[in-house]
């Protein structure tokens, strides 16, 4: 009976389910972990090559952040807890999916420039060395971008505008900085053209 009493609103054992509720979702996720770390590694470590060792290293944390996520936001509705509290977590732990997921997708491009690095030093020419480092970052900050927009757009907010306001602000930083814009572009041709390398 007593587990029938409320504090602040909330039912005792509700407290109670909360906490087995976070323990359970962090010792499924230890679990997740322990198998990627342990069984898939075994799998991994046999092969010749080394991006799958990478490509393990780079999934491992946000997957099992992935999934202990999804594993909030397919039993949270059994806490049963108050309409608003639902809603709220709802929204949190979708945001929170998706960040995991950006998290998972800008470790892999690591990865790719890795694979990228060791396919630019089997070249003559040093130029395509130099332009990994910049499709890396590009990559990456691609990544968040879209990562920001796709949560903004799944939580209601007009992204719409959001995006004709980057332009118009895009515009005022090109003419702000366009020496800076035309070394980029001239650093591209360099790229591109391959006119001379280092050391002429």
């Amino acid at each position: 009976a007593w587990l029938q009493g409320s504090w602040l609103g909330v039912e005792i054992w509700q407290y109670l389910a909360v906490f087995i509720w976070l323990l359970l979702g962090l010792i499924l996720r230890k679990i997740f972990e322990f198998v990627l770390d342990n069984y898939i590694r075994r799998i991994t470590k046999r092969t010749k090559f080394s991006w799958d060792d990478d490509l393990l290293d780079s999934i491992e944390r946000p997957s099992g952040f992935i999934f202990l996520m999804l594993f909030f936001s397919i039993t949270y509705t059994n806490l049963q807890l108050s309409v608003t509290v639902n809603l709220y977590l709802s929204s949190i732990l979708e945001i929170a999916v998706s960040a995991g997921f950006v998290w998972l997708f800008y470790n892999l491009a690591d990865v790719f420039a890795k694979y990228m690095t060791a396919v630019t030093a089997r070249t003559e020419t040093k130029l395509d060395d130099q332009l990994v480092p910049l499709v890396r970052k590009t990559l990456r900050f691609f990544i968040v971008v879209m990562g920001v927009i796709l949560i903004l757009q799944n939580n209601g907010y007009n992204v719409a505008s959001l995006i004709a306001g980057l332009g118009i602000g895009g515009l005022a930083v090109a003419l702000a900085a366009k020496d800076t814009l035309a070394n980029f572009f001239g650093s591209i041709t360099i790229f591109a053209d391959k006119p001379f390398r280092i050391g002429d």
